[in-house]
């Protein structure tokens, strides 16, 4: 048999172990999360980018509720207007795009595990050749810290691409 001696030191190993991993663990859930409803906002900003160098602007602001309203005509951006009570995207509650072009994503309580609806605000920028994105998320409410962190450190790694 195993002395305890030899027992307690395979369970300090595995409590090492642990303490490492599950964080790293978390940190890369929440990652891949953030890149999930990144991939939401693509056709908007390729849509909002494509409009912006043909000159062409939004008459009226556009809105897509998850599985709810949908308001505007998105042709004028480009896109087919998606039907009433679609789903958007896991992750994604609702799309606001002002008549400037700014796109809001109100995101699922599920991304970074707040109480409250957190959001991603992006806003473009115009330079003549090509549309910059300057990318703004804001934590609802019961969003920890480290959490926080971890998304707007993705986001920010987005718009420097």
């Amino acid at each position: 048999g195993f002395t305890l001696i030899e027992l307690m030191i395979v369970v300090a190993i595995i409590g090492i172990l642990a303490s490492v991993a599950i964080p790293a663990y978390r940190d890369y859930v929440i990652r891949g999360k953030t890149t999930h409803v990144m991939t939401g906002a693509d056709p908007f900003l390729k849509a909002i980018t494509q409009a912006d160098q043909l000159g062409d602007s939004l008459s009226t602001a556009l809105q897509w509720i998850d599985q709810g309203a949908v308001v505007g005509d998105f042709s004028e951006i480009g896109m087919q207007t998606p039907p009433a009570n679609s789903a958007i995207q896991d992750g994604i509650q609702q799309i606001d795009v002002t008549t400037a072009g700014v796109i809001t994503l109100t995101l699922d309580t599920d991304v970074d595990g707040g109480t409250a609806a957190s959001t991603v605000v992006y806003t473009p920028t115009d330079n003549g050749v090509t549309t910059t994105w300057d990318i703004v998320y804001t934590a609802g409410a019961g969003v920890d810290t480290d959490t926080a962190a971890i998304v707007t450190r993705e986001f920010q790694r987005q718009n420097n691409n």
